[in-house]
Parts: C-alpha cells; structure tokens; sequence
C-alpha cells in the first residue's frame, strides 16, 4: 500500500469536511489544514503508514471549534480486547452479520490489530433544531441494546462519544505493526479503491429507517427535558428548592469539614462550589423578597464571603499551588447569577464532570468525598 494512496483516501472521504486528527503527544488538532497543513501532513501520515505512530481521525465532522460536531455521519462500535483480540473480532463479525442480515443496516468494517471497529452511518444534522449529543447516545444505545444480543463481552461500551476517534484505515498499528484494514462480514481483506467507494456510497444514503426512529425518540426526549426544565425553572422562581438540587448537599461538606482535595480546588469551585451556592443564596434571597435589580449585590456578598473564607482556610495546605484570585471568585459567581436568569443555572451533573474530567472524579473518590 503507498503512502500517496493512503493521503488521496484521506483527503477524499475524511477530509472533505474539516475533522480532527489524534496522534498522541503530538498533535490533537480540529482543523487539518490549519495545523497541519502544508507538507506537516504528508510527513506525519507517513510514518503512521510505516507504524511509527497512531493515526486517528474523528468520525463524525468538526468545526473549527473543536468542541463543535455539526453534524452526525456515523455511529462508532468499537470492539476491543487486548489479551484476546480474536474474540474481539469474532464478536464483531458476529454484530456485523446481525445487523446486516437481520435489521439490514448499511455499514462498513475496519480490523485495527487488537479487534476492530464497525461504523453505521447516520445523517442527523444539528439543523434539524435537533440536539446532538442526545441523538448519537439513543441510536448508539438503540443499535447496542435493542438489537444486538447481550452476550458481546468485547464492545467498548465506554466508546459511546459523539466525539469519538477512530484510526485511519491502511496506516499500520504502531505496537503490533499490522495494517489496519478494513475488511467485509466474512473478514476478508477489501481494497483501497473498494472502500472508498464503499465508505462514500454510505455516507451519502446513510440508514433512512434508523434515521427515523432516532430522529422521533431525539425529539421526544427533547420535550421531556423542556419540560423539567421548565419545572425546575417554576420552582426556582417561587423559591423553592427543586429536588434534583438536594443531591448535592455533599458539596456543603467541602465547605464545612476538613477535606482536602490537593489540586483540585479551583475545579471543585468551578464545576460544584460556586454554582451550588450560588443557587442556594438566590433561593434565599427570593424568599425575602430581594428584587432581581439588587440580586447580584446580595448573591455577590454573601457567596464570595463562603468561598473566600474557604479559599483562605486552605491557603497552608495548598501552599504551591495555584493562586485562586479574588477578582476569579468574583466573575464566576456573576455568571451564575446570569445563568439564573436564563433559566439555566445549576452544578454540573458527575457524569458530565467524568466525561470532561475524569481525573478529577478520581480525585474526589479518592477522598471519599462523593
């Protein structure tokens, strides 16, 4: 296989929209042309095509914010077993098979070394008003639970991400150094040229029928969100305290007991501290009837008070370690206060927390803190 076949298949069914590219310690970029471009591509592409790096790519498009995926192309099954990776592969041509032949959904293989990946295409566009973190877990979760068999022990089923990377068919895995190689149902080999025509075709007609499904479950659950939003949202402004509030009176004991969390006080305060209090003090304040013109003075004196007293009370045991500056403190708890007033305040949830930063969520398990 030549590199130059390799960087056409590439730039012809990867590249056509900007995608971001993983090579670890290297680059992690989200837009190719601007990072990359120019002949750092071709340079880095090849060492991957000769198994000196990894080389993935993002499966679905990005925008130059890389935080941005307008639009859903596929969905990403990965299959993955290190101490037996032909069980690995079993099982997915197993899934392949069934998917195929049984619910007759289009989709395409890729054997990586240590198992493989199977990709299912799906057209969903945030154009479409709908959310797109929401609509890849449903049609992820509808394809893995509702019409595979449980007994798959080796999907990945932690490799369930909008997000999600995918190595680059036809370089070579930089441990095993075998090609990666995209393969049919009954695992034999498929060309270059093949699989470009086959990958293209996909993308364009997608899975109309699963398309459907996903689409009507997506807004379905959009209305139900709406209308806990809505609720939490009423309850808010009647000063009460919504109820998927309480589960975080955890986070008052940060506040009152001596738990220490060694590198992790600014993002205790950004993730939970501040918007949490922030809240609590707003309840308060709507409860003795302090008007939305003098809200921000109230909220800004009492919370700051809390965290700085608490920023202080630590400042020996995180002495080293990065300054938390009052005017920081100050301009987060500002920003809740706006968030209240969308409608939108609230502590972020763990589980969005450990998809982010699951360093920190160790850090807190660690210290028995959740």
């Amino acid at each position: 296989m030549s590199f130059q076949d390799v960087l056409k298949l590439l730039e012809e069914c990867y590249l056509y929209k900007p995608r971001s590219i993983g090579i670890p310690e290297q680059y992690y970029v989200d837009n190719v042309w601007c990072s990359l471009g120019g002949e750092a591509l071709p340079i880095v592409l090849r060492r991957a095509v000769n198994g000196e790096l990894p080389f993935r790519v993002s499966v679905n498009p990005r925008r130059e914010n890389i935080n941005i995926v307008p639009e859903i192309e596929v969905i990403h099954l990965d299959f993955d077993y290190e101490v037996e990776p032909e069980l690995a592969l079993e099982e997915l041509l197993i899934c392949a098979r069934e998917l195929l032949e049984e619910h007759n959904l289009n989709l395409y293989i890729v054997k990586t070394g240590k198992g493989g990946y199977i990709h299912i295409p799906l057209r969903v566009s945030s154009d479409e008003g709908l959310d797109l973190e929401l609509a890849y877990k449903i049609a992820w979760e509808d394809v893995v639970y509702n019409l595979l068999r449980p007994t798959i022990r080796t999907l990945d089923k932690s490799a369930c991400r909008l997000k999600e990377l995918a190595r680059l068919p036809y370089t070579k895995h930089e441990e095993l150094k075998v090609t990666i190689q995209p393969i049919d149902v009954d695992g034999k080999t498929i060309s270059l040229r093949d699989f470009k025509f086959i990958r293209m075709e996909m993308i364009k007609f997608g899975n109309p029928k699963l398309e459907d499904v996903v689409k009507r479950l997506v807004r379905v659950e959009m209305d139900r969100l709406r209308r806990l939003r809505e609720q939490y949202v009423a309850e808010l402004r009647e000063g009460k305290t919504p109820k998927s509030l309480r589960k975080w009176e955890w986070i008052e004991r940060v506040f009152t007991e001596p738990i220490l969390l060694p590198d992790g006080r600014k993002r205790f305060l950004f993730y939970f501290g501040i918007p949490y209090l922030t809240l609590k003090t707003i309840l308060q304040a709507k409860r003795e009837g302090v008007s939305d013109k003098d809200l921000l003075n109230y909220v800004q004196d009492r919370v700051f008070n809390i965290v700085k007293a608490w920023v202080d009370k630590t400042r020996e045991v995180y002495s080293g370690k990065s300054k938390i500056y009052d005017s920081w403190i100050r301009n987060e708890i500002k920003y809740c206060v706006e968030a209240w007033f969308e409608g939108k305040l609230r502590p972020w949830s763990l589980r969005k927390v450990e998809e982010k930063d699951p360093e920190f969520i160790e850090l807190l398990r660690k210290h028995n803190v959740i």
